[in-house]
């Protein structure tokens, strides 16, 4: 219910006081008046008067204190948020400040007829970072090279990526085969399962509870539609049912789908690959391998000039601000613990062994983005329209969609435009420092 300030200066008579007692903390002592919060309520209730009609009076014209006895919860919330937003920006204005967030403020009740208004508060804080010089930092890289070995690794796995999964039919289970099963388990000594699971899909690799690996391949290998396989086991301390755990039993397995796995030919492979030849294969494998690594390089390094920077540049960040990111980080931690079914007392105690972790985790990560700001700022690296724009472009390419939509699902959610700008800044800095370097590369060994 936003209301028209009073036409006079609203913060005359109005005391702030401002005390920067920390270096990312500013405390204000905000003091109002009664005859002031007066004013502010004639003013504000006489705006009511004329927006709202009354039984039995021409609009505009019902007494004052029949508008302030009807709204007057309203008028002492919209008279606080008033002298306060005044008050927050009076402060910032005559003390230069640089706040790092809002302040918060909790609304207090409205003092009593004749009473003042006081009200403390803190306002956090941007830290002040003094940056010296960033070009030439040295820095140890690594050469970036590719193995024989790891191209045939790769090409094994876009093998087995595009490896097309149908029925054995007559082959039976193969090595490399799947299949959906029946288990039951039956305890020595007693008549009926203690445990029967259906559509249970496994491999020659993966084996069900109690089962040696290389007894279960051995024993599956060959396997139709409709076979059973039995196999001896002790039932370990993971199985599922309790008081079955420790005691010998019989586990029977009854296929009831084989499937086997059919790689692709050499074409379908090269059509994927966009190449015509196994030496164009290999050279593209190798060649992504080799970009994959640098980026992991690229970021490695960026790592380490970040750290030695934040190591020459000692500041401090609003612990307001931390706080807030360490409870936020330990709220989901206890929502993720409880939905893993651990109770209250467990979830606490794992929470309170992360709070450490969390803090220093918080911390680090304001410091950094203080430092990408202030380096962006000074290096004119702040972004720009098209930044935005070719990460929307990027983003719809690696989702098949069109920049359009994805420029308009961003548009829609502010904390996510918010978040991809820190991202785009936080690269922009990390390759200006890292092409600005002086990276000492050593030789493979």
């Amino acid at each position: 219910m936003a209301q028209k300030a009073p036409k006079a200066d609203p913060l005359e008579g109005v005391e702030i006081q401002v005390d920067e007692n920390g270096p990312c903390s500013a405390q204000v002592r905000l003091r109002v008046p009664a005859e002031r919060l007066k004013g502010a309520r004639v003013q504000i209730a006489g705006n009511l008067r004329k927006r709202f009609r009354v039984k039995g009076f021409r609009p505009g014209k019902a007494p004052l204190p029949m508008i302030e006895k009807h709204f007057g919860d309203e008028i002492d919330q919209e008279v606080l948020r008033f002298y306060l937003e005044r008050g927050v920006q009076k402060a910032v204005a005559d003390h230069e400040l640089q706040p790092a967030a809002q302040p918060r403020i909790q609304l207090e009740d409205y003092p009593e007829a004749g009473n003042d208004l006081e009200i403390d508060f803190e306002i956090p804080l941007r830290p002040k970072i003094e940056l010296g010089e960033l070009k030439g930092i040295r820095v140890d890289g690594r050469e970036i090279t590719v193995a024989d070995q790891e191209i045939e690794d790769a090409i094994l796995d876009i093998k087995r990526q595009q490896s097309r999964v149908e029925p054995a039919e007559n082959a039976g289970l193969e090595e490399e085969g799947m299949m959906l099963c029946k288990i039951a388990y039956t305890a020595d000594g007693e008549d009926q399962p203690v445990l029967e699971r259906e559509g249970i899909r496994l491999t020659t690799k993966t084996t069900p509870w109690g089962v040696e690996a290389q007894d279960f391949e051995k024993g599956v290998l060959g396997a139709k539609v409709g076979d059973e396989r039995s196999f001896s086991v002790e039932l370990p301390d993971e199985f599922p049912v309790e008081e079955a755990r420790g005691k010998k039993a019989t586990l029977i397995v009854r296929f009831d789908e084989v499937y086997k796995v059919t790689p692709p030919s050499n074409e379908e492979i090269f059509a994927s690959m966009d190449v015509t030849t196994e030496a164009g294969l290999k050279e593209s494998v190798r060649a992504r391998i080799h970009d994959y690594k640098q980026g992991a390089e690229n970021h490695r390094v960026e790592n380490a000039l970040i750290e030695k920077i934040l190591q020459d540049h000692p500041f401090e960040v609003p612990e307001l601000l931390v706080r807030d990111q360490v409870e936020g980080r330990l709220n989901e931690l206890r929502e993720t613990l409880a939905g893993e079914g651990l109770d209250e007392a467990t979830v606490e105690e794992r929470v309170h062994a992360e709070r450490e972790g969390a803090e220093n985790a918080s911390r680090q990560g304001l410091k950094a983005i203080y430092l990408f700001e202030d380096i962006a700022k000074a290096r004119d690296l702040l972004l720009k329209a098209e930044d935005f724009e070719a990460e929307f472009q990027a983003i719809a390419l690696r989702n098949n969609t069109n920049a359009e939509d994805v420029r308009k699902y961003y548009s829609e959610q502010s904390e996510l435009v918010n978040r991809l700008g820190l991202e785009l800044l936080e690269r922009k800095v990390r390759s200006f420092l890292r092409e600005s370097a002086d990276i000492q590369v050593a030789p493979a060994e």
